[in-house]
This record gives C-alpha cells, sequence and structure tokens, in this order.
C-alpha cells in the first residue's frame, strides 16, 4: 500500500468536477474549500464510526496531504462529490452514483473482519456443521 500524495485541494476540486459545480480549468474558492474539508472530515469521521477503517486524521487546509493509501482516494472523490452536489443543488450524474456507491463497498469489504464467536454454552450447540458439504 502507498500513502496519497494528493493534496485535499485537488481532492475537492476533482469531486466538484465530477458533478459540475466547477469546470475543469477553474480553481475552488477558499470558502467552497474550506465548507469541502468540513464535508471530507465529517463523512470520513463517519466512515470510521462505521467500521471502514481509514485511519483519517482530520485535514484542515487545500494544501494538506491526504491521510489515506492512495487506493482510497477514488472512494472519497466521488463520495465527496455526491456530498457536495447535495449542499449545492447539483445534479448528480448516474456515473457518480455508480462509481461512489461501488467504491465505497469495496472500502467497507476490505476492512471488515470476521469474529468468531464461541456459542458452545447456548442450548442444542454441541455439534458442529459445515456449510460447504452440509454435514
Amino acid at each position: 500500500m502507498t500513502a496519497s500524495s494528493k493534496t485535499t485541494r485537488s481532492l475537492v476540486e476533482e469531486s466538484l468536477r465530477e458533478v459540475g459545480i466547477i469546470r475543469e480549468n477553474q480553481t475552488v474558492t477558499n470558502t467552497a474549500l474550506q465548507r469541502a474539508i468540513s464535508k471530507l472530515n465529517e463523512m470520513a469521521s463517519d466512515w470510521e464510526a462505521d467500521g471502514i477503517e481509514l485511519n483519517w486524521i482530520p485535514v484542515d487546509d487545500g494544501a494538506d496531504i491526504l491521510p489515506i493509501d492512495e487506493t482510497d482516494e477514488r472512494a472519497l472523490r466521488y463520495n465527496l462529490a455526491l456530498e457536495l452536489a447535495g449542499s449545492y443543488g447539483a445534479p448528480i450524474p448516474e456515473v457518480v452514483t455508480t462509481v461512489a456507491f461501488a467504491t465505497k463497498r469495496r472500502l467497507e469489504k476490505s476492512t471488515t473482519s470476521l469474529v468468531e464467536c464461541d456459542v458452545s454454552h447456548l442450548p442444542g450447540t454441541n455439534y458442529r456443521y459445515n456449510i460447504e458439504t452440509d454435514e
């Protein structure tokens, strides 16, 4: 895994472009950047609370390097685009929604761990069942 080298400003601008809030040659204003950074920190904190392990450290400035693995950048970009589109009342292209959900689902799967539970104390659990052989 490789740490991201992308700045927060770069991620925000890419997210805004995905939903047509700014054009390719435009940059984000400082006010819009701070609003987006706030939403990004909230979103990442929510994901961590839901069990998605980003190891997120809140960012404060557009020059901050994203505190994530570079393989997680796409999930943040498209999901932040959804968040920002809602706050600007911008239409959301179907591809943005599709990629946002798919990349978040990938993150959920990659950070989910199975926990083995001991149920031997429950009545009727003194046998083993193999799900693969149905025995």
